[in-house]
């Protein structure tokens, strides 16, 4: 955010997943494998709004950075399903080491 360096940036953006545990990932039931290798951080900064039209005055976001795990769905059949995914954190800090995340969607599949 403005008033920030880039490297701060990105650092702000990994607190939490340099401590992540108990990391999870569900398709319909079945577990999902997620690792490290599925750990992605933004090799640059980036301003968050600058493709977004904000009929007044510009917001200023950079730099922005984005580090987290991602998973890849390959094509589902048609009908729903549900993806369950989170994990806890270990951090040292009170405010993030207490920090669950256990998220749930359901997918239509037209």
């Amino acid at each position: 955010m403005p008033g920030m360096s880039c490297s701060q940036a990105q650092k702000a953006a990994a607190v939490n997943n340099d401590t992540a545990i108990e990391l999870f990932a569900e398709l319909d039931g079945a577990p999902y494998p997620i690792s490290e290798a599925h750990r992605i951080r933004t090799a640059d900064c980036f301003d968050i709004f600058a493709r977004v039209p904000t009929g007044g005055a510009p917001i200023d976001a950079y730099p922005a950075a984005s580090d987290g795990f991602w998973l890849m769905l390959h094509s589902l059949a048609p009908g729903s399903h549900t993806l369950k995914f989170g994990g806890r954190y270990k951090h040292a800090a009170m405010d993030y080491g207490r920090m669950v995340q256990d998220i749930e969607y359901e997918l239509l599949v037209r």
